[in-house]
């Protein structure tokens, strides 16, 4: 692998031969040129188990030199006191959005176990997936679930039946929890409150009455 500064002029050169580049200026930064005339940026490393790694960072024919340098710098100094960021991307990539989450989990698990599994269903179909389902876990907070609540109301729907959506999201995410679901580290509808709800049934007097 030839070691040299690497340069602008060289890597918008596509007279420059296919082959892999280890610049001086930033050890760690590698340019890699493909027949097909396909250039990238890469870094170079090795892991807390002292393992050899090499990383794409960019498209060289998008990034500038300069700002690819910049790039590699923040990756290897952050690896060299212990972190790793690839490790944070790959588990960004584990994370899914709630309603796949709740589709191929949490629905299969409360199908014979709870009696209110059709109007639940109903309810996540009708009132949460349209607000939150293609979020991901770790994109919903305590504000999204406050979108649910005023979205809910838009729609009118009696207070008693928002409290049930609300009910229905905090068990959700009570089970993500429990089964360590990556992205999920609280419960966003902890911080919600309950709506009123007025039960008390508007009466008429009786004919004894009104005659009284």
């Amino acid at each position: 692998m030839p070691k040299l500064k690497l340069t602008q002029a060289l890597i918008d050169d596509p007279g420059t031969s296919p082959d892999v580049y280890r610049d001086t200026v930033i050890p760690g930064l590698i340019l890699r040129r493909f027949d097909s005339g396909k250039v990238t940026y890469s870094v170079d490393f090795k892991d807390h188990r002292n393992k050899r790694q090499t990383k794409k960072i960019a498209d060289a024919r998008i990034v500038p030199l300069a700002e690819a340098r910049e790039q590699a710098k923040a990756l290897l100094a952050a690896i060299a006191v212990g972190q790793n960021p690839f490790d944070e991307q790959r588990h960004k990539a584990t994370i899914r959005r709630f309603q796949d989450f709740v589709a191929s989990d949490y629905l299969p698990y409360i199908k014979a176990r709870k009696r209110s599994y059709t109007t639940d269903e109903s309810h996540l179909r009708n009132h949460i997936y349209p607000v939150i389902g293609r979020h991901y876990l770790d994109d919903i907070n305590h504000r999204e679930i406050n979108r649910l609540v005023e979205t809910c109301r838009r729609k009118n729907l009696a207070p008693a039946t928002i409290n049930r959506v609300l009910d229905i999201t905090k068990a959700i995410f009570n089970r993500a929890l429990h089964w360590d679901e990556p992205g999920v580290a609280t419960n966003p509808v902890n911080k919600i409150k309950n709506l009123p709800v007025n039960n008390e049934r508007e009466r008429y007097l009786n004919h004894t009455e009104i005659k009284t």
